[in-house]
């Protein structure tokens, strides 16, 4: 807990031996719209949540910290400040499980890696995340592979396709809480595949539920 005056910026370490995965939930007080962030020990930025207004938590919850060293770092919105009442940060780390996602993954610069016949699992959150994957299938006697993405409660979500250089090979939304089902892309003689999984709104998140996704013959 802590409190933030005006243009203050509070910021913590967190230190493991090994690499793990955060969930970090920041609370703020009245009057104080916070801005949450996680970086490396140098101060490159990892993360970064700022879609609640006053009073509203930011969260993070599954931020891959390979160093497992972090620092998380707490700002109040332009001219925001209550230095009578304390925000609340809560930090939980877990070792990264087996397929999940490594964020950040949010750019075609930084997927996750998707081994061949391995099943991966990410989550949608905050607001506006977009998740990427790199896996390598080889197509089908029709030029096709079989993409499939479980869905989530509460969330629709859309998915794109893309050759390995980018190229944009099909797309498809997944129902909220669907179950995963197989979804035939002709790869047109492109290599395969980097896919784009995100809420199909934009404006609605899931830090709780993992879908999950699976791309092969």
């Amino acid at each position: 807990a802590g409190t933030l005056g005006r243009g203050d910026v509070d910021v913590y370490k967190y230190a493991a031996a090994v690499p793990v995965e955060l969930d970090v939930e920041a609370t703020p007080p009245e009057r104080v719209d916070l801005k949450l962030e996680i970086l490396r020990p140098d101060g490159t930025l990892l993360a970064r949540s700022d879609v609640g207004k006053r009073r509203e938590a930011e969260r993070l919850p599954n931020v891959f910290v390979p160093s497992g060293t972090a620092l998380i770092r707490l700002s109040a919105g332009k001219g925001d400040a209550n230095l009578d009442e304390p925000y609340r940060l809560t930090i939980t780390a877990r070792p990264p499980e087996p397929g999940a996602e490594q964020e950040p993954n949010d750019t075609v610069a930084t997927p996750t890696s998707l081994p061949p016949g391995a099943v991966g699992s990410g989550l949608i959150a905050p607001r506006g995340d977009v998740d990427f994957w790199r896996a390598t299938a080889a197509p089908d006697a029709d030029g096709k592979v079989s993409v499939s993405v479980g869905g989530v409660p509460v969330l629709t979500l859309d998915v794109r396709v893309r050759s390995a250089a980018g190229k944009e090979l099909g797309r498809f939304k997944v129902a909220p809480g669907a179950p995963a089902a197989p979804n035939s892309i002709a790869t047109a003689g492109e290599e395969c595949c980097l896919l784009e999984v995100r809420e199909a709104t934009g404006k609605l998140a899931n830090p709780r539920d993992r879908y999950a996704v699976a791309v092969g013959k």
